[in-house]
């Protein structure tokens, strides 16, 4: 992977720690991952249903690791067959377990995935649902360089939003940066809550992943230029915006730019392909890699996160991505954008 002394050279911040707390300095993670944990049963056909782990919070993660990265997740996990599971693909990956809680008497969450693009998802009174704040102490959010969370998981319950703001605070206070995957579902709390909800949480934000859905909820547009301006204006410092038909843009306070789409059309902006994505960018984000090129690759590897059935299954590693990023970034539309993500 190329460098760019342009792009993020400044991204890893108090990595040198002086004085009394460098007797204190614990082994720091790119990505620090907030969110739920789901067992996942897709279906097949031959009428079987998979297997996997997955969940936002463990696509992202794993995906980080993947490309080279290295990632904890934070979460609540039931004390059952589902999360041992769950515990073991993070061991495989090498994902930090140590901002995970077990909870003796909540299960794990599981989704079923039917055919045509049906889904059942077992989530009452599951482990995460009752996450609490002091379940993720600052000490935690500051090993990491980036905190990264999803706009729906303020929706789980009153306890987990209280700490995913707390938890923002933390960070913000330990020079830790913020990234938010809008995600607005507002089916899930309400289209009032939720947009007021995203647009707190987006201005606290140093890194902000939208889709066209997203703008149309919180800004009544999807219009990519209109959509972009709204949300700099918030204050978040770089903003990946992708679309269901012009690909994905990548902008900052400095400029634009738009990435094609490769291929797989609107397959790619939802689940573990759009997580994928994510992980994939915060992976190179925090390398200090350059911006236009780091989403290149993003969008290659959620591509190929669409093609496959699974969740962490069908997360690629960097080996899989063999097409040349330069016939991606030759295809770029406008001067690539820079960010300074200095405190």
């Amino acid at each position: 992977m190329r460098v760019s002394a342009n792009a993020l050279a400044r991204f890893d911040v108090g990595a040198v720690m002086t004085g009394s707390s460098a007797k204190l300095r614990q082994p720091r993670w790119d990505v620090l991952s907030l969110g739920e944990v789901a067992a996942t049963f897709r279906f097949r056909e031959d009428g079987i249903y998979v297997p996997d782990v997955g969940g936002h919070a463990a696509n992202v993660a794993i995906s980080v690791v993947r490309m080279g990265g290295a990632a904890a997740i934070a979460t609540r996990l039931g004390m059952d067959p589902l999360a041992n599971a769950a515990l073991a693909q993070f061991s495989r990956d090498g994902v930090s377990p140590d901002a995970i809680v077990r909870d003796a008497d909540s299960a794990t969450p599981h989704i079923l995935y039917h055919a045509e693009d049906m889904r059942t998802i077992v989530r009452a009174n599951t482990a995460m649902t009752r996450f609490r704040p002091a379940e993720l102490p600052s000490s935690m959010v500051q090993r990491a360089r980036v905190l990264h969370l999803a706009g729906d998981l303020l929706a789980l319950s009153g306890s987990v939003r209280t700490a995913a703001e707390l938890a923002v605070d933390q960070a913000h206070a330990g020079d830790v940066r913020v990234s938010l995957d809008l995600r607005c579902d507002g089916a899930s709390w309400g289209e009032d809550v939720a947009q007021s909800a995203m647009l707190t949480m987006a201005a606290r934000a140093d890194i902000v992943f939208a889709s066209h859905q997203d703008t149309a909820l919180l800004f009544g547009t999807t219009k990519a230029e209109d959509a972009l301006e709204a949300i700099l204006s918030l204050g978040p410092q770089v903003i990946i915006l992708r679309g269901a038909d012009d690909g994905t843009w990548v902008a900052t306070r400095t400029g634009k730019c738009l990435l094609p789409d490769p291929g797989v059309g609107e397959a790619r902006l939802h689940g573990v392909a759009q997580d994928t994505f994510v992980g994939t960018y915060l992976s190179g984000l925090t390398a200090g890699d350059d911006l236009v090129e780091t989403a290149g690759r993003s969008a290659q590897a959620s591509a190929l996160a669409a093609t496959r059935l699974g969740d962490a299954s069908a997360i690629p590693y960097l080996a899989d991505l063999r097409q040349d990023i330069d016939a991606i970034i030759g295809k770029v539309r406008g001067p690539k954008p820079l960010a300074d993500l200095q405190a």
